[in-house]
């Protein structure tokens, strides 16, 4: 079994979508298994997805329905850890490596985030994200506490507490994941690192 599954959901990305691609293929862990479901997408992303020969690639095509998306990823993915990522983003080329050494070292963790570097739209570095478990279950009076392109989420627990994303809480479905583990028992940290370049800009989900 590979470490990380890197999971990565496709909506008409395709202005971004090579370089979202490349980000994940450069990186310096190389052991993992690459997952790309399309999710209904009408622009050229299937194309550009189709174009990559890369043996780590898993690519499924399905119907425009970003919940069960997000569930099948859940399912198919066959990684100790699935290591979300959106298709708009570009991942640094050392995250892998950097979680694969925490929850190596933490076996306790059930999901791992960190922080973010924000551009486009907005240039900011978030460093703001609590870090422990404690912190992390009271920050859930405030907002999200892990950055949903940032986690690794561990696969056996997920499946073991049978665990899904809700239709019910689209847009903030991460948010109702994580609730969903903290009660089931699940175990949080976030690492004090950047993880993640976030892309912003006018058609991303979270702002439609």
């Amino acid at each position: 079994m590979k470490a990380f599954t890197v999971f990565m959901p496709v909506h008409n990305t395709d202005a971004y979508l090579n370089e979202a691609i490349e980000s994940v293929l450069k990186q310096d862990y190389e052991d993992f298994d690459f997952l790309i479901i399309d999710d209904g997408s009408t622009d050229k992303s299937k194309e550009i997805i189709m174009s990559y020969s890369d043996p780590r690639i898993k690519f499924i095509s399905a119907p425009h329905d970003y919940i069960a998306t997000l569930n099948m990823g859940l399912e198919v993915a066959s990684g100790e850890y699935i290591a979300h990522f959106d298709s708009d983003d570009i991942m640094p080329s050392n995250r892998l490596s950097i979680q694969l050494d925490f929850i190596r070292s933490h076996p306790d963790v059930d999901v791992c985030g960190g922080y973010i570097e924000m551009f486009g739209n907005i240039n900011e570095i978030i460093t703001w994200y609590p870090l422990t478990h404690r912190e992390i279950t009271n920050f859930f009076l405030w907002g999200s506490p892990v950055v949903h392109g940032t986690s690794c989420i561990k696969k056996e627990f997920i499946i073991r507490n049978n665990l899904r994303y809700s239709d019910d809480y689209i847009y903030c479905e991460d948010y109702k994941l994580w609730v969903d583990i903290a009660k089931a028992g699940g175990k949080f940290a976030n690492i004090p690192e950047t993880l993640l370049q976030y892309r912003c800009h006018r058609a991303q989900v979270s702002t439609q």
